[in-house]
């Protein structure tokens, strides 16, 4: 068990194994391969891997993989190619990438093409987390 480590806290379930970090919360099963740092802080999971952030936080996964960012929210899987901003706050999350914004809210995505839409950081319904 020299390269496995087994962490258990509250209702989370970590599992370090070689290069692969897997992480069960709840019904939800998530994989992220080669990973350097696991930080398990109350209830909320932090994997920093090669200058990439992943945020658990209330019952939003996000988790970054090279250029892919996937969101696991209730019963919906969001993946994101080429991401270069991630913004989460409270039920709302939202991805800035080249020009596509993904807004995930509640139970409903709405993908918006082109920032020039209005929700390029100047609205107020969140999109640049300034509202």
């Amino acid at each position: 068990m020299d390269t496995q480590l087994v962490v258990v806290m509250d209702a989370q379930l970590v599992v370090v194994m070689d290069t692969q970090l897997v992480v069960v919360i709840d019904t939800q099963l998530v994989v992220v391969m080669d990973a350097q740092l696991v930080v398990v802080i109350d209830a909320r999971l932090v994997v920093v891997m090669d200058a990439q952030l992943v945020l658990v936080m209330d019952t939003q996964l996000v988790v970054v993989m090279d250029v892919q960012l996937v969101v696991v929210m209730d019963t919906q899987i969001v993946v994101v190619m080429d991401i270069q901003l991630v913004v989460v706050m409270d039920t709302q999350l939202v991805v800035v990438m080249d020009t596509q914004l993904v807004v995930v809210i509640d139970t409903q995505l709405v993908v918006v093409m082109d920032t020039a839409s209005g929700c390029n950081g100047h609205t107020a319904s969140g999109c640049n987390g300034h509202s």
